[in-house]
């Protein structure tokens, strides 16, 4: 089996796992506290759809530049904390998958349109996320889909479980 073949897996794995992790919450799960101090289960579920739509926007960058672009520190996390937070609102428990799904399927455009001897092209990422630091390859980055996912997913779990 090839790369391209093993990360479709993998992501759909991934999006099977969103869907089951949404299907587990209860609505009083929906406002819960997690580990991050400023973040509920809701901002958390829709923080795992947000990540997954940066990764076309990197994957592009990669290819064509072999640097990706990020603001500084100080403009992107606010933002990001803003995006996240106000972006949230917008769905619920019954809507979150939908919004998975949709970048879910961008995210499968983009692994389609990567070349196979591309792969490997890489660029540092400024160290936001600890798991998306340094030298990053087009591999990897989609590899971090399910890493992140996984991260997430066991804290939304440990909370929920905390505080029946």
């Amino acid at each position: 089996m090839g790369i391209r073949e093993q990360l479709r897996e993998e992501i759909e794995a991934t999006r099977l796992a969103f869907h089951a992790l949404a299907d587990e919450l209860r609505p009083e799960d929906w406002h819960k506290p997690t580990p991050n101090p400023n973040w509920d289960v809701s901002i958390m579920m829709f923080h795992m759809t947000v990540a997954t739509n940066y990764l076309p926007a990197d994957v592009a960058m990669i290819r064509r530049l072999n640097i990706v672009i990020y603001p500084p520190a100080f403009i992107f996390n606010p933002f990001t904390e803003f995006v996240t937070r106000n972006g949230s609102r917008r769905y619920t428990l019954d809507t979150i998958a939908q919004a998975y799904d949709k970048a879910n399927t961008q995210t499968l455009k983009a692994l389609d349109s990567v070349n196979d001897n591309e792969w490997h092209k890489s660029a540092i990422f400024p160290g936001y996320d600890p798991m998306l630091s340094g030298r990053v390859t087009i591999k990897g980055l989609f590899h971090y889909v399910s890493r992140h996912f996984e991260l997430h997913a066991a804290e939304i779990r440990q909370s929920v479980a905390e505080s029946d």
